[in-house]
């Protein structure tokens, strides 16, 4: 195929006017670098679309970890807050030189009152007992008759802290605190050692 050139007009023997038109089935290379230019400019954009996407997903899922992170913090705030009375009362069973020779403590090192206690030790007269209420950096000391060989030296205790919540410590796991119910405004519940 030839590309057709036209001299319109010639002035001081040089064309002043030249017009080229190529064949309709022929493609024009400024065609075909208009269209590689189209596809790489696709390209370029669909990888920087790329490139974008995967930013803004990494920058979503730092946002969502520090999210999750500063909820994590808060809770365990909370948690530590809630739990700050509780985990500053115990009991446990002292061996002493003189009369009673067996005695079970409750020690509320806490700057608040604890209601609704019971203590159950297997070597207590009863088995358990109860009582209303240790005052903040308070202690009860019960007197017990020992029976048998007394070799554990943990209770179990059940308790409310002052904002109605029942704790639990086991004489199976010394040191761990369960909390068992937390109150519903009003409610008056009873610590029951079956709970």
């Amino acid at each position: 195929m030839s590309i057709i050139c036209n001299v319109e007009r010639i002035d001081n023997n040089m064309p002043s006017t030249l017009s080229c038109t190529a064949p309709d089935q022929a493609p024009m290379w400024t065609d075909v670098f208009s269209a590689l230019g189209t596809v790489g400019a696709t390209v370029v954009a669909l990888i920087f679309g790329l490139i974008s996407l995967r930013l803004a997903l990494r920058d979503h899922r730092a946002r969502r970890q520090q999210d999750i992170e500063r909820f994590e913090e808060k809770y365990e705030a909370e948690q530590r807050q809630i739990r700050s009375q509780a985990e500053r009362v115990a009991s446990w069973v002292e061996v002493r030189q003189e009369y009673p020779t067996h005695v079970v403590v409750i020690q509320n090192s806490s700057d608040q009152p604890i209601w609704e206690i019971a203590v159950h030790y297997p070597h207590l007269s009863e088995g358990e007992a109860s009582f209303t209420v240790i005052p903040a950096n308070g202690k009860k000391e019960l007197p017990m008759q020992p029976v048998g060989n007394i070799s554990e030296q943990a209770t179990d205790l059940f308790f409310r802290d002052n904002a109605g919540r029942l704790w639990y410590r086991p004489a199976k796991a010394p040191g761990e605190l369960h909390l068992r119910h937390e109150a519903a405004s009003g409610e008056d519940a009873h610590v029951s050692l079956s709970a």
